[in-house]
């Protein structure tokens, strides 16, 4: 009997290191795959395994037996709807979050999160503020700031380049002897390629929040537009929430004119500067916080025509809270 680690899964194989650090590929048994899993995946990287090594095709490869228990693991929503969860990674000791101001933005929301989803598997994480040698003066002191409210939380958190040499040691230093999990926001929500059609979305949406405090039937428009949205796929819907925090941010930030930091560039005929004065910061918080739990309720497979259209009645009333 070999003892292992999970180093990739690739569909059905996995490839394993042993103690000695020979790699194995491995598949498990076909009782094992389904007896007592509660996930799409059986088995994911960072798992110990038990496994028998044997000659197939005049190749050694392994068959894995039995897992260990899990000291942790992080998982997300599967789109498997047979099944509850996929796991991610198990076993880790610590998780990194790269977090960038712009190219590609990542959001409060999509932080908080990952720290929620950490904290809520037990396991530590660490904040990394990258691209440091690419921000100006305003920028840095947005980062400072950022950086100063998850610190008073409790979270260990680093300014960094991926060019510095200290500052990729000081990394290297952090994961000496641990199994660490890295995550990126790969994606900037001003490259998706519906952003066009998501900005006429919101210049729809927010135009007919604006007359419904002028005239009650306007509401049927909203309900209109909450039951377009809905029949959209749930990706679609948080990237359009996504899409939508970041019109906000930018909106507040080209209120208080930091037009440095705003990362929105109308393509339709949208008056972002008219609009942009009624985001303030007597009303930001709160708007913030209501599409944000809206985006948690997409992701837990909520009624979606329920969630935006509590959501834009919602937003009637804050966007004209002065």
């Amino acid at each position: 009997m070999n003892k292992g680690i999970v180093y990739r899964s690739t569909g059905s194989w996995y490839l394993v290191k042993d103690a000695q650090g020979v790699f194995y590929s491995c598949r498990i048994k076909g009782k094992f795959r389904i007896q007592g899993i509660k996930s799409t995946n059986p088995i994911a990287v960072g798992d110990r395994v038990e496994f028998d090594v044997i000659e197939e095709e005049s190749e050694l490869m392994g068959v894995i037996t039995a897992i260990d228990t899990r000291d942790n693991y992080i998982v997300r929503r599967s789109v498997n709807l047979s099944k509850q969860t996929h796991i991610i990674a198990s076993n880790i000791d610590q998780a990194f979050l790269l977090i960038t101001l712009n190219n590609p933005p990542t959001f409060f929301a999509f932080i908080d999160r990952f720290l929620i989803t950490a904290e809520a598997y037990h396991i530590p994480a660490v904040l990394l503020f990258n691209k440091m040698d690419t921000y100006g003066e305003e920028e840095k002191a947005e980062i400072q700031w950022m950086q100063s409210v998850y610190e008073a939380t409790g979270y260990t958190c680093y300014q960094i380049s991926s060019f510095n040499e200290k500052d990729v040691a000081l990394i290297e230093s952090l994961m000496q002897n641990k199994s660490s999990m890295f995550r990126i926001a790969l994606k900037s929500i001003n490259d998706n390629e519906n952003n066009k059609e998501f900005e006429e979305w919101f210049l729809k949406w927010v135009r007919t929040a604006f007359k419904v405090r002028k005239n009650k039937e306007e509401v049927l428009e909203l309900i209109s537009w909450s039951k377009m949205i809905s029949k959209t796929g749930r990706e679609v819907q948080k990237n359009f929430l996504s899409f939508s925090l970041n019109i906000f941010r930018s909106a507040l930030l080209k209120n208080y004119e930091i037009n440095s930091l705003v990362s929105f560039n109308p393509k339709t005929d949208m008056n972002f500067e008219s609009f942009s004065k009624y985001v303030t910061g007597n009303n930001i918080e709160d708007i913030f916080c209501e599409i944000e739990e809206a985006h948690k309720g997409i992701e837990s497979n909520g009624n979606a025509n329920m969630i935006f259209m509590d959501l834009s009645l919602k937003l009637t009333r804050l966007i004209q809270k002065q």
